[in-house]
């Protein structure tokens, strides 16, 4: 068994080629066969120095013939940030006044109402219902929970029915 080692296309090639010499046979003709040819694949390349050379020499003319990259798809974009920070730097001296004048009346309209006494929140409404709740959570605190689970067991069943084997 020192035989060379045979791809799977050339096993097929030959047990092609038997049946074809067996149809003759028996049809009374004669076959002509051909060697298969090995691909290009199995020849064996030998990458040496100038293999490399040449490799990379390629490689140049492949780039070569590239197109350049174009960029241009971002020159709006570039454009704008542009506009924006030229406003911004332009804004750049101008005084920023926080204190609104309508705000500064209402606040001491506000003020005026609150030392008179007129101004007046009642809360008695959130009070209630705060005492509503905290009477509720006191009533259920004390108390065993209990779970029911017969929803969630007629759930797994129906699921158990319909991917069940």
């Amino acid at each position: 068994m020192s035989e060379q080692k045979k791809s799977l296309v050339e096993g097929i090639s030959c047990m092609a080629q038997v049946g074809a010499l067996f149809a003759g046979e028996v049809a009374g003709m004669e076959v002509v066969t051909q060697d298969p040819v090995s691909p290009a694949e199995e020849m064996e390349l030998v990458w040496d120095d100038q293999e490399e050379r040449n490799y990379r020499e390629w490689l140049k003319m492949e780039m070569e013939k590239k197109e350049a990259a174009n960029f241009s798809e971002f020159s709006a974009e570039e454009e704008y940030r542009r506009e924006m920070r030229e406003d911004a730097e332009q804004r750049g001296g101008d005084q920023v006044s926080w204190e609104d004048e309508r705000e500064r009346a209402y606040r001491l309209q506000y003020q005026n109402l609150r030392q008179k006494g007129t101004l007046v929140w009642d809360c008695s409404g959130e009070r209630a219902a705060q005492e509503r709740s905290r009477a509720r959570v006191d009533a259920r605190k004390n108390q065993p929970l209990t779970w029911d689970d017969q929803d969630e067991r007629a759930c797994m069943e129906m699921y158990r029915k319909k991917y069940g084997k």
